[in-house]
């Protein structure tokens, strides 16, 4: 390497080029495998290191050979060139490689279009308010480039550009605000694309230990829920899912639905609109126990709310649901079997165990019990890194290890209550949430998620029972501590309060709140929003005079902007240039106008000739404007004053 290196001399819009490539590949690095970021760092860096007059930039063929290479890799990668990830990949890269073509402002703008394309596909991927102001800014920098290639040798070019570019933008505003809210939206957001989707669950229809443990430290929202009148505990918001009821000694399976639901509801339903982040599952949430869910009764005896298609956008809906009812009081003896029945070996320890335990208590309520106490009694661990578990995971979970998540206690807890002939199922969903005292939504995380139990007792129907529950406090891991305080949820009842809460976590509710109503009526706006909000406006009926008024309104907002930003105002003569003029109307009331082709002094001097008072009048003021004038002579305030008093005498 050469000693001393310098970056080249590079004109101002190559820089600025470079950045705006920069800018827009950012966001989508994390779309793309991590040699295409490698390679785009590296085209970057080439290009601003190699000289305008380099040779590399006059070679086609190995530009030619670069791009080969890059489409040949993406193919490798991914098998294809025309799915959404890899058609990202070979734009990215394409795009990027083209700067080592670039050497002048036309084929620097052709380059700066692309640009405009990748930055709207990035919103394909990401729409929420911080990807949007991002946006805004990217646009911004690509107005000022776009600018500057206009201007080529101007060395002020980046404020100068700037300014113009912003003031392009909040011209554009009103009219972009206007076609947002009144052009014709489609059934569902425009920003999307088949498979796309800006989150997941994690809860899945199967569940194998470490599962749901894995998620725990993800603050990614899954849901939102705004409740009517009535918002239960913490401790009662179980948000249920799935059944699943089929075990094979390690993994639990959802299993079919042949029979209707019974159930006998207690007291009033709870009501509450649901805002589901994207899943890509079939299935819905719904606080336990649901009875209706999008205006439909929910049939099924697992109760679980599943829809045909996959939940590929936000989505809201409402719910109803019971937090006391009666569930399937009477069992049918398939069903029965079905939730008793365990894999024919392995186990054998705790199927023995479960067994002797049921014939020394009273009946299945109080085997319940009895496998709650010893939870809470003995010595079992809540903990995120719970140790291996040998190949009959319930025996070694059981006796041995007696450290793990929810879903290890659910599993064994299922698994001996149905050793011991009590129909036994588990549930998966989440757990709790926080309430956001900004809004009154309640924030449920993928950190929330959870499977608890449901025992099968008669005369009571389905009970829920959840064993990490029962855990002793004084058992739960230091790691995991500070996330189930911030739940408020297993071990804890405290609602949220603002007055109680530091900057950071009023600041981080303030965020959510912004972020979900820009997913409402922005990210979100769809045929129905726009309904209402035209509805709002009084213009849902279709009056042909109130929508003219609407656009006549937006013009004249356009106009009256645009004559702000683009209309430079009038300059205010400097003081003295004000008091020269004084001087020459003065001169005018007195019969003596200056000629175009006459300066200030030998029109003093023709005054003089004729008007020996006025003259001195005028002298002192002439003769400053002079200096100021054509000497550069620098005129303080108390001279402005004297020499105002001395032409007013």
């Amino acid at each position: 390497m050469r000693k001393g290196f310098r970056w080249p001399g590079h004109p101002h819009w190559l820089w600025g080029l470079v950045a705006v490539q920069a800018m827009v590949v950012l966001p989508l690095l994390s779309h793309v495998p991590t040699w295409v970021a490698l390679a785009v760092a590296g085209t970057l860096g080439i290009r601003l290191m190699l000289p305008e007059n380099s040779a590399w930039l006059r070679l086609r063929s190995v530009q030619g050979l670069v791009g080969l290479a890059g489409g040949v890799a993406v193919y490798v990668q991914f098998g294809t060139l025309v799915s959404r990830d890899a058609g990202l990949a070979l734009f990215v890269l394409m795009t990027t490689f083209r700067l080592l073509e670039v050497r002048a402002p036309q084929a620097a703008a052709n380059s700066l279009f692309l640009t405009f394309f990748l930055l709207a596909v990035a919103f394909l991927y990401d729409q929420s308010l911080i990807a949007t102001a991002y946006g805004l800014s990217v646009v911004a920098a690509q107005l000022a480039v776009l600018h500057a290639l206009q201007r080529p040798g101007n060395p002020g070019w980046l404020w100068h550009s700037m300014v113009v570019s912003g003031r392009s933008l909040l011209l554009a505003l009103p009219l972009a605000a206007a076609l947002f809210v009144l052009f014709p939206r489609l059934a569902e957001p425009l920003w999307r694309m088949p498979g796309q989707t800006a989150g997941s669950t994690g809860v899945s229809d199967e569940m194998t230990p470490g599962d749901i443990s894995s998620l725990v430290l993800s603050d990614n929202p899954a849901f939102r829920v705004r409740f009517d009148d009535f918002e239960p505990r913490p401790q009662q918001m179980y948000w249920r899912a799935l059944v699943l009821s089929s075990f094979d000694g390690l993994t639990w399976k959802r299993g079919p639905v042949d029979e209707q639901v019974v159930l006998e509801g207690r007291g009033t339903p709870v009501g509450y609109q649901m805002i589901l982040e994207p899943t890509r599952e079939t299935w819905l949430y719904a606080l336990d126990i649901p009875w209706t869910v999008r205006g439909q009764r929910l049939l099924g005896e697992t109760l679980e709310p599943v829809t045909r298609g996959r939940q590929n956008h936000r989505i809201t809906y409402r719910a109803e649901s019971w937090l006391e009812a009666v569930f399937q009081p009477d069992l049918s003896e398939a069903l029965r079997q079905r939730y008793t029945r365990l894999p024919a070996t392995g186990n054998g320890r705790s199927l023995r165990w479960a067994r002797e335990l049921r014939a020394g208590v009273q009946n299945d309520a109080a085997f319940v019990q009895q496998l709650l106490r010893i939870i809470h009694e003995e010595n079992f661990h809540y903990t995120l890194k719970p140790p291996l578990l040998r190949q009959d995971t319930v025996d070694d979970f059981w006796f041995n290890q007696r450290k793990g998540f929810c879903e290890h206690y659910a599993s064994a807890f299922v698994f001996m209550a149905r050793a011991a002939g009590i129909p036994a199922r588990v549930v998966v969903g989440y757990l709790g949430g926080e309430r956001n005292p900004f809004t009154g939504e309640w924030l449920v995380r993928q950190s929330d998620a959870h499977a608890w139990t449901e025992v099968w007792l008669p005369d009571r129907g389905w009970q829920r029972i959840d064993p990490t529950a029962a855990i002793h406090p004084l058992r739960i891991d230091p790691s995991v501590r500070n996330t189930l305080s911030r739940r408020a949820s297993l071990f804890a009842d405290d609602n949220v309060d603002v007055a109680g809460m530091d900057f950071l976590q009023r600041l981080a509710f303030m965020w959510d709140a912004a972020n979900s109503r820009w997913q409402d009526w922005v990210a979100g706006f769809d045929q129905e929003r726009q309904r209402q909000l035209l509805s709002w406006m009084g213009l849902a009926d279709g009056a042909w005079w109130r929508w003219l008024l609407a656009g006549v309104a937006v013009l004249v907002a356009t106009a009256m902007l645009w004559w702000w930003l683009m209309v430079p105002p009038r300059a205010r003569p400097e003081p003295l240039v004000r008091l020269y003029l004084d001087a020459l109307r003065l001169a005018r009331t007195r019969g003596w106008n200056k000629r175009t082709s006459e300066g200030p002094m030998a029109f003093l001097q023709r005054i003089e000739s004729g008007d020996p008072s006025l003259a001195r009048r005028l002298r002192p003021v002439v003769q400053a404007y002079v200096r100021w004038r054509y000497a550069n002579a620098h005129i303080r305030t108390s001279d402005l004053v004297r020499l105002r008093r001395h032409l007013k005498i």
